[in-house]
Parts: C-alpha cells; structure tokens; sequence
C-alpha cells in the first residue's frame, strides 16, 4: 500500500489514511485531551504526510515515520496553545485507558472510575516527553527501538523517560493503590 502511494496512487494514499487514523486520532486524544483538537492533529498529520510522503525511507517501518509526524504535529498544536491544560480531560471518567501491560490487579485497588481519575492526576505531572513515551510504550506497545525514532532520540533516552515516568506515576499511584508500591514502601 505504500509503495503504490509512493508511486502516487492516490487510492492507495486513501486507504494508508484508513488504516491509520483511528490509532493516530487516539494518540493525539490521548496527549491533548480533546476529540475535536485530535481531529485537527490528525487532519494535520495526513496534509503532512501527503505533502513529504516522497520523503519516507522504505527501510523503516511507516507506522514510525507516521508516528514522528504526529508526535511532531501534537507538540506543533500543544506549543501554539500554552494557555490549554492538555491534561484535564486526558481520560474522561466513562473512558477506558487500554494499557499494553495491564496494571497489577486494579480490582484490589479503587473503583475503575477513581483509577481513572487518579491516573489523570498522576499524568500530569509527567513532562510531555515523559508522557509520550509513557502513552507510545505502554499504551501503544511501540517498542524501544521505533519510539527512539519517533522522538528523535536514542534508546537509553527512551528507556530513561520511561523508566522516569514509570516511577512517578508509581508514586502517585500507590498513594492511592497501596499494591502498586514498591515493597520497601509498604508499612
């Protein structure tokens, strides 16, 4: 399908945005917290793509040059709007947040609606590289190697936001998940 892009088929072009913007849509919902600026990313993303898909190296996966675009696009609309609190409704309380590696039995903890809320809280604290990481590793399951691409990074970078991240969201989270604490922090 892409190579047929390449070649200019438009129809081609048509179908590669079907099968991707739903997963970029969520991805942008997901770092800016609103459904209509996502739809504009994701707008925006597909123009760009569209307009430099001559530029796309075939010798790496498409999703992670698509995901560059969009990271690049988001952090573009994040920037033009510093006065927006992108995190307030990152995860509405009728909204499921599908991690990659489910949280360790969050039925022993609070309410999946409290979860919710408390892990809104907890990701704000994150810094936004730290949340796209977060968002790109543990929700999407992208792994190491395409993140650091994405994000234009190294490895050891990623895995140090992740790690980062990982932290700070167990210490918000356990003071309100006691499970989720390390052992040494159990009392």
């Amino acid at each position: 399908m892409v190579q047929r892009a390449l070649r200019g088929e438009e129809e081609a072009f048509d179908e590669l945005v079907v099968s991707h913007e739903r997963r970029i849509w969520a991805l942008a919902y997901q770092i800016v917290g609103n459904a209509e600026d996502a739809r504009e990313i994701a707008q925006e993303v597909f123009l760009r793509v569209h307009q430099h898909l001559k530029s796309y190296d075939p010798a790496r996966p498409f999703s992670s040059w698509l995901y560059r675009i969009a990271v690049n696009c988001t952090y573009d609309f994040l920037r033009k709007r510093p006065d927006h609190d992108a995190l307030d409704d990152i995860l509405e309380p009728d909204r499921d947040l599908r991690l990659a590696a489910p949280l360790e039995d969050p039925d022993a903890g609070l309410a999946g609606r409290e979860i919710r809320s408390v892990l809104r809280h907890a990701l704000r604290r994150l810094t936004p590289m730290e949340r796209t990481v977060f968002l790109l590793r543990d929700v999407e399951g992208m792994p190491t190697r395409e993140i650091s691409f994405v994000i234009k990074c190294t490895a050891v970078t990623v895995r140090r936001h992740s790690s980062n991240a990982r932290l700070k969201l167990r210490a918000a989270l356990g003071r309100h998940l006691p499970h989720l604490r390390p052992d040494k922090d159990r009392s």
